[in-house]
C-alpha cells in the first residue's frame, strides 16, 4: 500500500535527503525503516501536530515524510500529487480539479490558512468518482456527480448574492431576492439548505470564484 507522503515524495522527484541507519519505524507514517532522519532534525519548535503522528516516541522519520514536512509548499499551497507529477495550483483553480480530478492514484490537498500540515493526514485515492480531499486537518469525501448541482447552484446565486453572508449563512437581503426572482430563489435555496453547515458546503464555498459578471464589470 502506497502511503500519501510516499506518493507525494515520488511525484516531487524523490529528492536526495541525507539519512543515517535506523532500525525503527517512521515516527510520522509508521512504516518500518532501516534508515531515516532524526526526528529532532525534522520537527521544528513550532510543530504542533504531534498527536497526528504514528508514533511520537520513535527516533527517526523516513525520507518521504521528512520532505513533506520540511517543504514549505506542502503547507502553503493547494496541490495534487499523482504518480507522474506534483501539481501546485491556486484557490481559483480548485473547481477544475474537484470536478475533473486526475487518474488515480492521487492525493488532493486544499488549504485556507496556508500554514497547516496535511500531507501525512491525507489519503491516496483510487477513484475519480468518489475520493477524499484533505482540507487542512479534515478529510472530506467528495463525489463530483453528487455535488455538481450544488456547486452550479452556488455559482448561479453568486451572480446576485453575497458569498459569505447570504450564500454561506442564508441571511438574504430582500431586494436581492426580488432581483434574483422569488421562485428561482426558493428553488435554489432549497438545494443549499440541504448542505449548508456541512464540510462539503464549506469546501465548495471556499472554491467559489467571483462570478463572471463581476469580473467583466471590473474590466
Amino acid at each position: 500500500m502506497t502511503l500519501p507522503t510516499e506518493l507525494i515524495y515520488r511525484a516531487a522527484g524523490s529528492l536526495t535527503i541525507e539519512t543515517e541507519p535506523a532500525d525503527s519505524i517512521c515516527a510520522v507514517c509508521g512504516k518500518e525503516i532501516s534508515e531515516g532522519i532524526p526526528i529532532k532534525k525534522v520537527m521544528s519548535n513550532s510543530f504542533t501536530d504531534w498527536n497526528f503522528l504514528a508514533d511520537m516516541t520513535a527516533s527517526h522519520v523516513c525520507a518521504a515524510c521528512t520532505w513533506c514536512i520540511k517543504e514549505p509548499k506542502m503547507r502553503r499551497s493547494q496541490y495534487i500529487a499523482t504518480e507522474n507529477e506534483l501539481l501546485y495550483f491556486k484557490r481559483e483553480d480548485i473547481e477544475t480539479y474537484l470536478f475533473d480530478p486526475p487518474e488515480p492514484p492521487f492525493v488532493f490537498f486544499v488549504t485556507a490558512s496556508y500554514k497547516k500540515h496535511g500531507s501525512f493526514r491525507a489519503r491516496v485515492n483510487d477513484s475519480r468518482h468518489l475520493f477524499y480531499i484533505q482540507f487542512e486537518d479534515r478529510q472530506i469525501l467528495f463525489s463530483p456527480n453528487k455535488y455538481r448541482e450544488l456547486f452550479n447552484t452556488m455559482k448561479r446565486m453568486y451572480t446576485v448574492f453575497n458569498k459569505m453572508k447570504e450564500i454561506a449563512r442564508g441571511d438574504y437581503i430582500q431586494k436581492r431576492v426580488m432581483e434574483y426572482g422569488l421562485q428561482k430563489w426558493r428553488e435554489d435555496e432549497e438545494i443549499l439548505k440541504q448542505y449548508r453547515g456541512s464540510q462539503v458546503f464549506e469546501l465548495l464555498l471556499y472554491a467559489l470564484n467571483k462570478p463572471e459578471e463581476a469580473k467583466n464589470d471590473r474590466m
